[in-house]
């Protein structure tokens, strides 16, 4: 009798393991993400592609790896039929004569699918790189939250110091005026204002402007270096690591790309978009040898799967490279929509 009551005690105990087992294992082990969204795209499945995990190299302390974000190494088969929409549309633009040469970079901030075209191309990115400034002011201010508050007195004008004068949409800043380190910051972005950007430039902590550039994009130029060169490839982690909140906290993320979605600028990325459609971005021009870059990057936020889009433009004439930037974010934004 007592072995046939140890037996079955065996056995109970053997049941009840097992059941604890797999609901353990129900419970904890990956599984597959199901969206309610029917037009959800699903996460990068491309065969034999690393995937690049991208870590802050300056982390204060050897026992930790803060993580930026990251990247599936290979371009994405699904997005292969947009791009030769785009890769079209630059073709046919050289031809006319509208530009001399164009690069894309598109990617999927919900699914991390993704595509370039002259990916790795350099170009002058003139008023684009206002986001590094922004981004060191934002840091700093993370050490020093009254840091924002500070006021610095305007003595000088850009066009007084190069002989251009910057086409604005509302007022210039006045002379021998105290203005906030924050007001600096909004009219820099949302009025891509040079006044405000050089005043900003000249109080900078230029330690941290290196830190913060070499930290995101590898490299620590000279912020007074007017041909400093960057791509597509490059220009994107700077909105990417905003939108991850993996480099500024999420109250700073947050506050830039607010401003960045105020951008007075609306003849390029956002042209042709419908109405209502929210986008985080900022453009950048600036003469050349043999014409004009115009660029522009930003945060597509389409209704379940947002984007980041960056388009960087050469051209002789300065007023047909927007409107390129203007086809080519169409064609993205119908693409992605319908998948």
């Amino acid at each position: 009798m007592k072995k046939s009551v140890f037996i079955g005690s065996l056995v109970a105990t053997a049941i009840v393991s097992s059941l604890l087992t797999y609901l353990f294992t129900q419970e904890f082990s990956p599984k597959p993400v199901a969206y309610k969204d029917k037009k959800a795209m699903k996460a990068v499945t491309t065969p034999n592609c690393p995937i690049e995990l991208v870590r802050i190299p300056n982390s204060s302390s050897e026992l930790i790896g803060p993580l930026l974000f990251a990247d599936v190494t290979c371009s994405s088969p699904e997005l292969d039929s947009l791009k030769r929409k785009v890769s079209d549309v630059i073709n046919d633009r050289k031809k006319s004569g509208a530009i001399d040469q164009a690069s894309v970079y598109v990617k999927s901030l919900r699914t991390g699918l993704w595509f370039e075209v002259n990916g790795t191309q350099q170009y002058e990115p003139g008023s684009m790189m206002k986001i590094a400034i922004l981004m060191t002011y934002l840091k700093k201010s993370e050490q020093d939250p009254a840091f924002l508050k500070r006021e610095l007195k305007l003595t000088s004008s850009f066009g007084q110091n190069t002989g251009l004068n910057q086409i604005r949409t509302s007022a210039p800043l006045e002379l021998n005026k105290n203005y906030s380190v924050e007001r600096l910051i909004e009219e820099m972005i949302v009025n891509s204002d040079n006044d405000a950007t050089q005043l900003l430039i000249d109080y900078i902590d230029k330690e941290l402007f290196s830190r913060v550039m070499g930290d995101i994009s590898g490299r620590t130029p000279d912020i007074s270096d007017p041909n400093y060169a960057l791509s597509v490839m490059e220009y994107n982690r700077y909105l990417r690591v905003l939108y991850n909140t993996s480099y500024l906290n999420r109250e700073k993320s947050l506050y830039a790309l607010e401003l960045l979605s105020r951008t007075n600028f609306k003849g390029g990325l956002t042209k042709a978009l419908p109405a209502g459609v929210s986008v985080a971005h900022k453009f950048g021009e600036r003469p050349s040898d043999n014409g004009f870059n115009f660029h522009e990057g930003g945060i597509v936020y389409l209704k379940g799967n947002p984007y980041a889009i960056v388009v960087m433009t050469k051209g002789k004439n300065s007023m047909l490279l927007p409107e390129v930037i203007a086809d080519v974010s169409k064609i993205c934004y119908d693409g992605l929509s319908a998948m």
